[in-house]
């Protein structure tokens, strides 16, 4: 069935490159490329062929990144920003990536910087997808792990949709994980124990993983872009807005903080718990439909966080010109 449905899945995500969201009609045409994606999801969910970033990409016709980008072009352009400027200082800098998902943020940071990166991903399915889509890449490893945070296991229903997978925790029998501690993960790796960038993804638990990593983080210093997704966090650490004083103990100053297209919002110092506080409360209670990704800098990173603010302002100012 899975091959009967690949070819019209196939030609559906090839014809939604040459949908304009902008218009009128584009938005007409995506909500019924939306519905009829729907269509074909109960019947299967094939794997299709998706360029991103000039790389070519297996990755399930459920995974929403294909949409994501008609829809915002600027999406995950601002980690490869990022992770140029941090190459620009270190550049024999390396990169950690956590919840690598089918490979995507590592090719768009090997677009700007050619970084050795460690790609960590727990969901079976998804590393299978990301072993074959990284292939060719150099300097690139790959560790099939769930990233503990402080949980030595997890039992219940692993679900994964739309390109993310989430863990439901049940006291029923159901899938048992053994998180393995990041530590532990980097010493398997051990180039990659004094990585300079750090990106974390993991649909709820980044807060989590970030708090039971900052001896680590306090001496490898890396510049972390994480997601902050208060709907999210809020199964695993109620108290994930701390994480804020957390990094602030560990050494880091300052932050950037974009929404969740991508598009760029403000810089601010990690002292300032009003802001924050305002951040957070601006992006609570959206069913993590709206949230944030956050890149903090730690205080002998200044000098990067103010290169990565200046490339944000002019990517974003020349984007928005009007032609």
């Amino acid at each position: 069935m899975a091959d009967i449905v690949r070819l019209p899945a196939q030609t559906m995500l090839n014809r939604l490159g040459r949908v304009d969201p902008a218009t009128a009609r584009g938005k007409l045409r995506l909500l019924r490329w939306r519905g009829l994606r729907a269509l074909l999801l109960r019947i299967s969910d094939p794997l299709v062929a998706y360029s991103f970033e000039g790389h070519p990409l297996r990755l399930p016709f459920s995974h929403d990144l294909p949409l994501i980008r008609q829809q915002h072009p600027q999406y995950m352009t601002n980690v490869t920003r990022v992770a140029q400027r941090v190459a620009v200082k270190y550049p024999d800098a390396a990169g950690v990536d956590i919840g690598a998902n089918v490979g995507d943020t590592i090719i768009a940071i090997r677009k700007a910087a050619s970084m050795p990166l460690l790609g960590i991903e727990g969901n079976a399915a998804y590393y299978e997808l990301l072993k074959a889509n990284v292939t060719g890449l150099r300097d690139v490893e790959l560790d099939q792990s769930f990233v503990g945070y402080g949980i030595a296991t997890l039992s219940g229903t692993l679900r994964a949709e739309h390109g993310t997978a989430s863990f439901i925790s049940s006291a029923s029998p159901g899938q048992v994980i053994v998180p393995r501690p990041l530590i532990e993960i980097l010493r398997a790796h051990p180039r990659f124990l004094n990585a300079r960038f750090l990106k974390i993804d993991t649909d709820g638990l980044d807060c989590a993983i970030l708090k039971a990593a900052l001896d680590w983080l306090a001496g490898a210093r890396p510049v972390i872009y994480f997601e902050y997704d208060p709907s999210a966090y809020a199964r695993y650490d109620p108290s994930g807005f701390e994480i804020f004083a957390g990094l602030c103990r560990a050494g880091y100053s300052t932050a950037l903080i974009w929404d969740n297209r991508g598009d760029y919002l403000l810089a601010c110092d990690l002292s300032d718990r009003r802001l924050l506080e305002d951040v957070h409360q601006y992006f609570a209670g959206r069913q993590s439909k709206v949230y944030c990704d956050i890149a903090v800098f730690h205080d002998d990173d200044r000098d990067v966080m103010e290169a990565a603010r200046a490339a944000e302002i002019d990517f974003f100012s020349r984007a928005r010109r009007a032609p």
